[in-house]
């Protein structure tokens, strides 16, 4: 068993997939991950105000974008769905103190962030949120990802996080897949490659140990085989929002039509 210590910080992260077989009927069922989801959410609910959700579907090139807005607008960034899935609604309030807190300590730093007025929660923050959290009843602030700032920088922005939470009961939810080859279920092979099965077992050892060095030192060709969902920045934004005494705990690692891998693991401080 596990159990989170409550102190007004980041008191949980989460490592989640955001496909959209969350979503509604695709011919698929996860099982395993809706559970794990259902069950983080169940357990953090007492201690989490807000969750700061970074999705891989939000990217931005002049700087990080920061949604500090009363009730961020869902988006149904996707196409090619029944219909069903454009009619499922996921309306939390947002945290705008917050939001302008991180953009000013961003830009103390000298990283370049603001407002991001015109997005609001893609699929990649609320296909996960709404497993999590049903009754969208925390407040959620969207983080954006933005690979033109670099390495570095997202790592400062975990840091960042991390700094403005300890005024908040937080989590941090970093969503994509660890194998991400969309590639392979276009062409239909049926066949996932070795090299991409050995970064998902390398990364994923690594970032439960929080050996988070370890992670972008893999070998360039494992990298390249997994085509991890934005790339390394978010397990950068991992790194720089976890304590030294933070670890994580697999709760579910399933694969989807062979070409992306859904692994969910929470991250805390009194994880045991």
């Amino acid at each position: 068993m596990y159990a989170l210590i409550h102190r007004m910080t980041l008191n949980a992260m989460v490592y989640a997939p955001n496909t959209p077989t969350l979503i509604g009927d695709l011919g698929v069922k996860h099982t395993e991950t809706e559970r794990a989801l259902n069950e983080i959410g169940r357990s953090c609910a007492d201690r989490i105000d807000t969750v700061i959700v970074v999705s891989p579907h939000f990217i931005t090139s002049g700087g990080f974008g920061i949604v500090a807005s009363e009730r961020p607008k869902q988006l149904y960034d996707f196409y090619g769905f029944p219909d069903s899935f454009y009619l499922v609604k996921y309306d939390p309030p947002g945290n705008p103190e917050m939001g302008e807190m991180l953009i000013r300590e961003l830009l103390k730093q000298g990283i370049p962030a603001g407002n991001a007025t015109s997005w609001g929660l893609d699929h990649g923050a609320w296909s996960p949120l709404r497993l999590m959290f049903p009754d969208a009843d925390k407040r959620v602030l969207p983080v954006s990802i933005s690979p033109a700032l670099g390495a570095d920088s997202h790592l400062k922005l975990g840091m960042a996080i991390r700094k403005v939470s300890s005024e908040h009961d937080a989590m941090l939810l970093v969503t994509g897949s660890i194998i991400h080859r969309l590639d392979l279920y276009s062409k239909g092979t049926g066949e996932m490659p070795e090299e991409a099965l050995k970064y998902l077992e390398l990364a994923a050892k690594y970032m439960v140990a929080g050996s988070w060095e370890a992670i972008w030192n893999i070998s360039h060709d494992l990298f390249i085989a997994a085509s991890p969902e934005g790339g390394e920045y978010p397990s950068r934004v991992l790194a720089g929002s976890a304590s030294n005494r933070m670890r994580g705990r697999i709760m579910a690692q399933e694969l989807e039509f062979n070409a992306v891998s859904l692994t969910t693991i929470l991250f805390s401080e009194g994880l045991r």
